[in-house]
């Protein structure tokens, strides 16, 4: 159908015959043909209401539902509405036309129609893509699934079939990953329990033979390795009779082994204070 436009060239007025143009455009807005005649102006309005009405009544509307949940993305002709079910798209021309229904859990779903002056109503039953997926990992540990963040410590959702990769990790912990294969229907749980991070330390002295004291616990004598240290800062103590104790804060901040030595002086250092001054002190 074409649509008409007039283009009236006003030459003077009161007259009620005007020169005029009409052009025959397409829907598409292309232009046709071109034709100069006298219309009278009552007649011009006539037409353009009447056509403006025909015109409208060239589009339809089609309200569209699904199940078994709501928020599919309703697509027609391959292209995007901007709406999900449900809803009632409107001014769809007349004519044959394909309504498909996406969403990334659900298998797509179309269906063609002919939309005439009558509203159309469709109902779509979804077909699930999805697993139920359950993950539990190490306390406060963070989950996150194909690179996105998810939870901590434990997460159950949805998963569309396919392959997804689940990762967690935890500050002095080693992270871990699995790469797992989602089919639809077939729940899955998975463990992802996380390893502690561990130093060791290897302590030399001299002279040989000082007890080795870590956060109040008693580790032996020099020279000594201690494994399996997780991660983090200690207070170190080394005491030997008859010599000088060395106290000292030690940092283990990744699991390769790290080499500590001292020299411990003979003898005791003691401090005297004395409220008079020039005082003489004397020892044995």
């Amino acid at each position: 159908m074409k649509l008409l436009v007039f283009v009236l060239a006003l030459l003077s007025f009161p007259f009620s015959i005007f020169p005029s143009t009409i052009y025959c455009i397409d829907k598409d807005l292309t232009c046709n043909t071109r034709k100069n005649i006298n219309v009278d102006l009552p007649v011009i309005k006539v037409l353009c209401l009447s056509f403006s009405q025909q015109y409208q009544e060239q589009s339809g509307k089609i309200y569209i539902e699904s199940l078994p949940e709501d928020g599919m993305a309703i697509h027609i002709d391959n292209k995007f509405t901007g709406k999900y079910t449900p809803a009632a798209v409107e001014n769809i021309p007349f004519g044959k036309h394909v309504v498909r229904l996406t969403h990334p859990l659900y298998r797509s779903q179309e269906e063609s129609v002919e939309v005439g002056e009558l509203a159309i109503k469709l109902k779509f039953s979804m077909v699930a893509a999805y697993a139920e997926i359950s993950i539990n990992t190490t306390n406060d540990a963070i989950i996150r699934i194909d690179g996105k963040l998810t939870g901590s410590t434990s997460w159950k959702g949805k998963l569309a079939e396919g392959l997804h990769l689940i990762k967690v990790e935890k500050d002095g912990f080693f992270s871990r990953e699995q790469q797992i294969t989602v089919m639809r229907g077939r729940d899955m749980h998975v463990d992802l329990m996380l390893t502690v991070k561990t130093g060791s330390l290897e302590i030399t002295t001299d002279p040989p033979g000082v007890m080795i004291t870590l956060d109040g616990k008693m580790y032996g004598l020099t020279p000594k390795t201690i494994k399996d240290l997780p991660l983090g800062i200690y207070n170190l103590s080394l005491d030997k009779p008859e010599h000088t104790g060395i106290i000292k804060r030690v940092t283990i901040s990744d699991s390769e082994l790290q080499q500590l030595e001292f020299t411990l002086a003979s003898g005791k250092e003691i401090t005297i204070t004395s409220s008079v001054e020039s005082t003489l002190v004397y020892i044995d």
